[in-house]
C-alpha cells in the first residue's frame, strides 16, 4: 500500500501496533493539519475487527480495545474543515472472524496531491 500510493503521489506515513486510543487519537491530531493545499485524505487500516469494528494492540477475548470503522470516518467528517467537500477514502482490512489471533493495528496515513489518511 505504501509504495502503490507513493506512486500515486501520496506523502504516506505508515503507523503500526496501535490501540483503539491510538487510533482516535491519530485521526483527530490529523484533522486538525490544514489540509488546504490537499485535494483527497486517504486512511489504510489493516488489523483485526468483528461487526464493522477495528481491533487495537490491547484486544483480547478477555478485554476489548476496539473502534468503530464509522467513528473514525466520523472524526474527518465533523473535525476536519479544510477537508470538507474533498474525497475522503478510507481502505479497511480487517477480518471480521472473531478469532482470537490479534496481531496489532496498522494505520498508513497517505498525504500529498491528497492528503494523509
Amino acid at each position: 500500500m505504501k509504495d502503490l500510493f507513493s506512486h500515486l503521489g501520496f506523502a504516506v506515513d505508515v503507523k503500526e501496533n496501535l490501540t483503539s486510543d491510538d487510533m482516535k487519537s491519530l485521526i483527530f491530531d490529523y484533522a486538525r493539519k490544514n489540509h488546504s493545499s490537499s485535494s483527497a485524505a486517504v486512511c489504510v487500516i489493516m488489523s483485526h475487527g468483528r461487526g464493522g469494528l477495528v481491533c487495537g494492540t490491547g484486544h483480547t477475548e478477555e478485554e476489548e480495545d476496539t473502534v468503530a470503522v464509522t467513528e473514525i470516518a466520523n472524526i474527518l467528517h465533523h473535525h476536519c474543515d479544510t477537508l470538507r467537500g474533498k474525497p475522503k477514502m478510507f481502505f479497511v482490512q480487517a477480518c471480521q472472524s472473531g478469532k482470537s489471533e490479534w496481531s496489532g493495528a496498522r494505520v498508513v496515513s497517505l498525504g500529498g496531491q491528497g492528503s494523509g489518511w
